[in-house]
């Protein structure tokens, strides 16, 4: 509606100013007509105006006006005709209407180069029509010159106008596909600011779901239900993997610290004391300790998956040459070894069944784990120095380059367990009993200096060893009651069994080991006397 009265507006604003050109325009080309005629009719020196009365005067009046009105009162419609029919576009004529304008403006010149030049020839008071047939001749000849240079100008203003139409096509197609290539440009660069958009909202969603996840796992830890609290362990355990998926590692650090103080953290209960004083003490409730060993088992297998991942790879696959290049790159930039921290300092964890657990690189300084069942455990790499394992069930587990210094295994059984490389400096290993027989049956030990232990005590039969071991404690071992070791090389028994000896030294990382460097001996027995002094043994 509102371009409807605009444009109503501007019609009325056009239409009289329209009307006044048309009628001035009309009545001068009515004026320039006569005068044409006149002029051509009338000889030489006499006034074309001739010597008129009032009705000669009215109907001069009644030519010139009556056009003009006539044109004046059809402007519009003579407007719309000619924007419709002369200039289509609006711009330019069209090609029919400029043909017909040439030829009639060549008419005019034509005519207007003969009655000039005869004008020229004739005397004054002659006509134009006293011309001879010579000078006639002459007078079209010059006349046909001039209108072949004009019409040569004019086949030049053509060329010039289908060359610039051309051009204009042409610009107008690159136009058209720079715009369509801007406007799929645009397109684009908007498609891709609202993926980046979604991208973000998706991100802030997904960050906003793992926080709540958290709150979640927090409130299922301090349930009193065994079942609900060992969800929140394995949903802890996700969500730390999820935040390393996203290299966001302080929210992993997060997830771990939770899981590290719960494993710290055990309830307490007043005891009275049996002494002359009668004082209470605040001591651990074992009971209730025990009751939670699923929980723990659980939080201690994820947090030693979780330091797996992290030494040898999310998939397993690196080699563990790997984690030492990784050790020696942060002990190069003066940064622990490994970024994610651990803190199982002391946790408690007496009397546990952690048969066949899962406690690979774990941090368990000072872990207290008296008469806990750690029977066919894998305690790869883990970190037990100080820490107190009297009573505990050792039989059958992995020891490879476990930590022991300054351990107490007083009161341990390690048959069969897998000693490759485990450092024993400043320990304390007795056997489970008074005589000890059989402490150490079929254990393997491989790269083992008991000579820097604390005390040792043990025996054992059929106990793979290396020569290695067998020099380091060459004055505390003999094949008991003072006899020899009786030995034998390894792969005169079973090769099978070498194979899978020299598979776990490979995998321990202490290089090549000759088979004459194995050996299975039939009984042997250690005994590191008690020293006074713990020994200084450089690592």
């Amino acid at each position: 509606m509102v371009s409807l009265k605009v444009k109503f507006c501007s019609q009325l604003k056009l239409h009289p100013a329209l009307r006044a050109w048309s009628f001035v325009s009309a009545v001068s080309a009515a004026f320039i007509c006569w005068w044409i005629v006149a002029e051509a009719l009338t000889p030489d020196g006499v006034d074309v105006r001739w010597d008129w009365g009032w009705r000669q005067w009215i109907a001069f009046g009644v030519g010139l006006l009556v056009p003009g009105l006539l044109a004046g009162w059809n402007a519009p419609e003579l407007r719309k005709w000619w924007f419709k029919h002369v200039k289509p576009d609006g711009k330019t004529l069209s090609l029919k209407w400029l043909v017909g304008l040439g030829l009639f403006g060549t008419l005019v010149i034509a005519a207007s180069l003969i009655y000039w030049q005869a004008e020229l020839l004739t005397l004054d008071g002659e006509s134009v029509s006293s011309v001879e047939s010579p000078e006639l001749l002459d007078i079209t000849r010059s006349t046909a010159f001039s209108l072949g240079a004009i019409g040569a100008i004019a086949a030049l203003l053509v060329g010039y106008r289908r060359q610039k139409s051309t051009e204009d096509a042409h610009q107008q197609e690159l136009d058209k596909h720079a715009h369509e290539v801007q406007k799929h440009t645009d397109e684009v660069d908007a498609a891709q600011k609202n993926l980046a958009l979604e991208r973000d909202k998706q991100r802030a969603e997904q960050i906003s779901k793992l926080h709540d996840r958290y709150a979640k796992a927090v409130e299922q830890l301090a349930d009193d239900k065994v079942t609900i609290r060992l969800g929140g362990v394995h949903v802890l355990a996700a969500l730390a993997e999820d935040w390393r998926a996203r290299d966001n590692y302080r929210q992993q650090q997060v997830c771990v610290d939770m899981l590290c103080s719960y494993l710290r953290s055990a309830e307490h209960k007043v005891v009275e004391s049996e002494s002359a004083s009668g004082e209470a003490s605040d001591q651990i409730d074992w009971d209730k300790l025990k009751a939670d060993q699923p929980v723990r088992k659980a939080a201690l297998e994820c947090l030693s998956e979780i330091k797996r991942r992290e030494v040898e790879g999310p998939e397993g696959v690196w080699a563990k040459g790997v984690g030492e290049l990784k050790k020696l790159a942060y002990g190069s930039l003066g940064i622990p070894s490994a970024p994610l921290r651990m803190d199982l300092q002391g946790i408690p964890l007496v009397g546990l069944d952690l048969h066949h657990a899962r406690l690979t690189y774990l941090p368990l300084e000072s872990a207290k784990l008296m008469f806990a069942d750690l029977t066919g455990a894998d305690l790869t790499s883990a970190k037990l120095n100080h820490a107190a394992m009297n009573g505990a069930t050792l039989a059958g587990t992995n020891l490879t380059r476990t930590d022991l210094s300054d351990a107490s295994l007083i009161n341990c059984s390690l048959k069969g367990a897998y000693m490759i490389g485990t450092e024993l400096a400043n320990a304390t290993i007795t056997p489970p009993y008074v005589g000890g027989n059989g402490s150490m049956d079929g254990a393997i030990i491989i790269g083992v200096d008991f000579a820097a232990a604390f005390r040792v005590d043990g025996t054992g039969s059929s106990v793979i060893i290396d020569e290695e071991t067998l020099d380091s404690a060459g004055d505390y071992m003999d094949g008991g009651e003072g006899q020899s070791i009786r030995r034998r090389p390894l792969d005169a028994d079973d090769p099978d069994d070498l194979a899978r000896v020299r598979a776990l030294i490979a995998a321990a990382g202490l290089g090549e080991k000759s088979d004459g460097d194995l050996w299975r001996a039939k009984r042997m027995t250690i005994s590191l006397p008690e020293r006074d002094t713990r020994p200084l043994v450089e690592k």
